[in-house]
C-alpha cells in the first residue's frame, strides 16, 4: 500500500512539474515592458506592451547602453528578440497564439529601426504558428537561428538576415529544443536538445549548410535549474558542454569539422 501511494506522489509530483514548464502563459499587464539584450550586453530593445499580444501593437524602444536610438510603434508583439552584437541586426519572432506559445511569423529589422521584412510561418499568406523554444543571432548579424520541438527530433530553422530567407530547416537530437549558439560566417552552429521522458541529452554540431559534424549524449543530463548548456568561442574552434554529473563543462576542440575532447 506504501508503494502505491509513493508512486502515485510521484507521478503527481511528474504532472505537475510537466504543467509548470508548459503550462498557458498568462496575460501580459497592459503597459508593461520585456527588455532583450544583445549577448555582449551593449544593445537591448525595450518592448512595451499595449494590448493582448495575439494581434495587438506594441512600442519598441532600441537603446546602445541607456542612449536611446530609435523608438516606434509596430504593428506587432514580439515575444522574442535578437539582436548582432553590433547593433545592425535585429529579429523579432510576433505572437500569434500568446497563451498557447504559439509565434506566426518574424521581422527582420535594421539598425536604424526600418522594417526589411516580415515573413508569415503559413502559405500563401495564410497565418499558421510555430512554437519556437530557443531562438539565436550570429555575433556578426548575418544568421538568425531558430528550434521548435518536434514528436522525435526537435527541428532548426536557419535564416539569412540580409535576406530574410530560409535557408534550411531540418531535423537532429531529440525532441526538446534547449540552447542554440551560432557565431557567424564559417564558424559551426551547436545545439542542446533533450528527452523529456529520461532528461537524457543529445549535444549536435553543425556547419553552416546544416550537416552534421558531430554529435554527444549524457544520460539524464537535462535540469531545468541549468540556464546554461554551451559556451562556443570567437571562431568556432572550441567549445563546452556541461555535464551535469560532474558538476563542470567538458571542453571540446573543433580542427575542421573534427572534434576532438581536451
Amino acid at each position: 500500500m506504501k508503494k502505491i501511494v509513493l508512486y502515485l506522489t510521484i507521478t503527481c509530483f511528474i504532472v505537475t512539474l510537466f504543467n509548470y514548464a508548459f503550462a498557458k502563459a498568462r496575460a501580459p499587464e497592459i503597459g508593461s515592458i520585456k527588455t532583450f539584450v544583445s549577448e555582449n550586453g551593449r544593445y537591448n530593445i525595450g518592448i512595451k506592451i499595449l494590448g493582448y499580444p495575439d494581434g495587438s501593437l506594441s512600442i519598441c524602444t532600441f537603446k546602445e547602453g541607456s542612449k536611446i536610438i530609435w523608438s516606434k510603434e509596430i504593428a506587432t508583439t514580439p515575444g522574442k528578440v535578437n539582436i548582432s552584437n553590433n547593433g545592425k541586426s535585429i529579429v523579432m519572432a510576433n505572437w500569434g497564439w500568446y497563451d498557447e506559445g504559439g509565434f506566426r511569423g518574424l521581422s527582420f529589422y535594421n539598425s536604424e529601426g526600418e522594417l526589411l521584412k516580415d515573413i508569415s510561418f503559413g502559405d500563401k499568406g495564410k497565418d499558421s504558428m510555430l512554437w519556437i523554444r530557443e531562438t539565436a543571432i550570429s555575433t556578426d548579424g548575418m544568421y538568425y537561428i531558430l528550434g521548435t520541438d518536434g514528436r522525435e527530433k526537435a527541428k532548426i530553422y536557419l535564416y539569412e538576415f540580409s535576406s530574410a530567407n530560409l535557408l534550411w530547416a531540418n531535423e537532429y537530437g531529440f525532441e526538446n529544443a534547449v540552447e542554440i549558439e551560432i557565431l557567424g560566417k564559417g564558424s559551426p552552429v551547436l545545439v542542446a536538445t533533450f528527452d523529456y521522458n529520461s532528461g537524457d541529452m543529445l549535444f549536435v554540431m553543425l556547419n553552416i549548410n546544416g550537416d552534421m559534424l558531430w554529435q554527444k549524449k549524457i544520460e539524464k543530463n537535462f535540469s531545468w535549474d541549468i540556464k546554461d548548456y554551451l559556451h562556443l568561442n570567437d571562431k568556432g574552434q572550441s567549445f563546452e558542454i556541461f555535464d551535469k554529473a560532474m558538476g563542470q563543462y567538458i571542453s571540446f576542440i573543433n580542427k575542421d569539422g573534427k572534434v576532438i575532447q581536451k
